[in-house]
């Protein structure tokens, strides 16, 4: 920000992130006879006396860190999201779309989308606010009769302007990866539904294996209660409980496996008997 009474009276401040210990401290730079605001980038003995200069050059060199911040930022993104491709996609004796029963996957998917989203708007309101200034306030650096001046004040505009055309681009790979991820995502969900409804359906037919296999089961009980009644004589043969247990086992196939068939057939029976 710079503030004053005229171009012969201003003063300038600065204000930077200090994280990570990205930024030398304002006693580092005096030491070393350069100027803080711009990073370095100009000695204090060649000052800029003309205030708008000294802005555009401080945010021309600052718009250069972020983008170079930013650029670094995207290309370990995108290291580590090869990496986790790699790591999820060819994990030896599993399906390569296929999710665990606690979808750990899908959490992975989730959050590295929220992560990308995340820094995608970041990224963005970096762009918005610089495409604010060009709107409205690039007018305030227009000297027409300082040719020499415009000039170089043009340089700095467009290497900002440079600058911010390689944010979107680094904002367009943002918006690749979340598209990607959130297919990706998509995908192991439709997967993982399909595998479970295949499991779903061989349960079913191992269960229709098993009603088939009890129904031939039932004629016996049920013959073996008939003959064990009291109220059968005790003479009775075992011939006859064959035959009504093989009776009994008939009808029941007959009306478990092809009820079909014999709905068929009764139709055309009865169809036959009402002309």
């Amino acid at each position: 920000m710079v503030t004053g009474i005229d171009e012969w009276f201003w003063t300038a401040h600065c204000c930077v992130d200090t994280y990570f210990g990205s930024e030398q401290g304002v006693e580092a730079y005096h030491d070393s006879t350069l100027d803080a605001p711009t990073g370095g980038e100009r000695l204090i003995s060649q000052p800029a006396w003309n205030p708008r200069e000294y802005f555009l050059y401080i945010l021309s060199r600052r718009f250069r860190q972020t983008m170079k911040e930013w650029r670094i930022t995207v290309n370990v993104i995108e290291g580590r999201l090869q990496i986790h491709e790699a790591t999820i996609f060819h994990v030896t004796g599993q399906a390569p779309l296929s999710d665990d029963i606690k979808i750990n996957r899908t959490r992975e998917y989730t959050s590295t989308v929220e992560l990308l989203r995340l820094l995608c708007n970041a990224i963005t309101k970096t762009i918005e606010s610089w495409e604010r200034s060009e709107a409205g306030e690039l007018l305030y650096f227009l000297v027409d009769e300082q040719t020499t001046l415009q000039k170089k004040w043009d340089g700095y505009v467009a290497d900002i302007m440079k600058d911010s055309n390689e944010l979107r681009s680094l904002r367009t790979t943002l918006r690749q990866k979340i598209e990607t991820f959130d297919n990706m995502k998509s995908g192991l969900v439709n997967v993982s539904a399909m595998v479970e409804s295949r499991v779903a359906t061989d349960q079913g037919k191992n269960i229709g294996r098993l009603t088939r296999v009890t129904v031939l089961y039932l004629p016996l009980g049920l013959g073996t209660a008939i003959f064990s009644m009291a109220i059968m004589p005790e003479s009775a043969s075992w011939i006859w409980y064959a035959l009504v247990v093989a009776l009994l086992t008939l009808v029941t196939s007959a009306m478990t496996f092809l009820n079909d068939t014999i709905k068929n057939v009764a139709m055309v029976i009865w169809e036959h008997l009402t002309c």
